[in-house]
């Protein structure tokens, strides 16, 4: 991804991630047509999240239909999509963390301890290789039409889903 990503840089191409935990929707193409509408390339990223699952939360049936999502995506026509495993993410070593602050203190925060550090979290992770200089993702932590600015991307909110995020995938990227 970071190869493709610094590829486009050098030709000029602003560079728009949406990252995702998959389980696809039309709430997802849709953020995928505003980074199209906003960017010369889009990434979409498939990452199931396991630092924003709290201990009662149940991370392994989160559904996970990999297939059914990349057909989702190559009919939205993604320029990539980018889908790393937990291994990449947080390797055993790694113990960085984007702390939020009051924020987490509010909405579900108070329910959902660690919830928003994790998102913010893989967010950073997942915009760095991808030199993303927007993202687009819904989380259902916050109303379906408000919009805040999070490390100078914006993000919205989705009732269904805990993020949605489009990055670059795993499969042939096109330039």
């Amino acid at each position: 991804m970071l190869e493709a990503s610094r590829r486009w840089r050098r030709d000029g191409r602003s560079i728009g991630l949406v990252p995702t935990m998959g389980a696809l929707h039309a709430g997802h193409t849709r953020l995928v047509d505003t980074a199209r509408a906003e960017n010369d390339v889009v990434v979409v990223s498939v990452f199931v999240n396991p630092i924003q699952f709290g201990p009662q939360e149940d991370f392994g049936r989160y559904p996970r239909d990999w297939e059914r999502d990349l057909k989702v995506l190559e009919v939205a026509e993604v320029d990539a999509v980018y889908r790393p495993s937990a291994a990449e993410m947080y390797p055993p070593d790694a113990t960085t963390r984007v702390r939020v602050g009051g924020i987490a203190d509010a909405l579900e925060g108070t329910a959902r301890p660690g919830h928003f550090e994790g998102v913010a979290t893989v967010v950073t992770k997942l915009t760095a290789p991808t030199s993303a200089r927007r993202t687009r993702s819904r989380s259902r932590s916050s109303s379906a039409s408000s919009g805040t600015w999070t490390s100078g991307s914006r993000s919205a909110s989705c009732r269904r889903c805990a993020s949605l995020t489009v990055s670059p995938s795993a499969r042939a990227t096109s330039t």
